[in-house]
This record gives C-alpha cells, structure tokens and sequence, in this order.
C-alpha cells in the first residue's frame, strides 16, 4: 500500500490526474480492508481465497502470464 501511494506522488503526471489517481487508489485499498480486514485470519483467508486471479500489464507482458476471470 505504501509503495503504491508513493510512486503515484511521485508520478510524473499533471497534478489533477495525481489527485484523481491516488482517491481511486485510496478507495480501493479502504474498499479490499473493509472487505478482508476484519474477523478472523481464517475468515480473512477464506475469503481471499475465493478471488479469481487476473493478470496483465508487466507481468503478462515480461513473463507470459496470463490468468483471468
């Protein structure tokens, strides 16, 4: 989360995409810890484990890999 954050502060991009960027980030970081971030590990982990993975951008581009919905 905190690697993200900085590389969009850091981003070089006109100040209200960096604004527009870092609330969509910020919403999707608060949307996956309500979702996952309370109860139990095992709870946590079970619901995790329900999430279809999907791949693309540098790692499907580098390395191939491909897995989707």
């Amino acid at each position: 989360m905190l690697l993200g954050r900085a590389s969009l502060e850091n981003a070089v991009v006109p100040l209200e995409a960096k604004t527009e960027l870092l609330a969509a980030s910020a919403a999707r970081v608060a949307a996956f810890a309500a979702a996952y971030g309370s109860g139990s590990p095992e709870t946590a982990l079970a619901a995790l484990a329900t999430i279809k993975p999907v791949t693309h951008g540098h790692a499907k581009g580098t390395w191939g890999l491909s897995r989707s919905p």
